[in-house]
């Protein structure tokens, strides 16, 4: 019985190592389409490398790096997408992530070094919105967003 939990750490281990080097992979070929002005597989490479990122995000091991792999997959995928001309895409991309990041900060289950890396990826994400939205006219959008946060700030006192 002893062995059997080793094999299924040791599988879980491995599968989560497998997802950091996809998330890596499809990372550097996104970035590779995007510099070459192919906008098109630079999203798709940036939807995939988000997709590991979330199957990450979802164990319970190494959730702070898939967090901030989420983060950055998100970040990626909204910039290409901006490139590429679709605006409603990639404010949702954003968007999401930074919702998601929101909720993962004031979900009093989770442990507070937890809750204080999904505030700092929050942040992130929500500067970036800010910048996004700011630039194509919808100032009144991002100052609420920031206003919004502030106060979840403020009332799930995370420091």
């Amino acid at each position: 019985m002893f062995k059997f939990f080793t094999d299924k750490k040791m599988k879980s281990q491995s599968h989560l190592q497998r997802l950091l080097i996809d998330w890596e992979l499809t990372t550097c070929s996104g970035s590779q389409f995007y510099n070459q002005g192919d906008y098109k597989n630079a999203i798709l490479q940036f939807e995939k490398a988000l997709g590991f990122a979330k199957s990450g995000l979802s164990s319970n091991k190494q959730r702070t790096t898939f967090m901030k792999y989420y983060t950055l997959a998100s970040m990626n995928l909204a910039h290409a997408l901006n490139t590429y001309q679709k605006q409603p895409q990639w404010e949702r991309v954003l968007s999401d992530a930074h919702f998601n990041m929101l909720s993962m900060m004031v979900d009093i289950s989770e442990p507070v070094t937890f809750r204080q890396e999904a505030k700092a990826q929050a942040e992130l994400l929500l500067n970036n919105l800010i910048r996004y939205l700011t630039s194509v006219g919808k100032k009144k959008v991002a100052d609420s967003l920031e206003e919004e946060f502030f106060r979840l700030k403020i009332t799930n006192q995370i420091a």
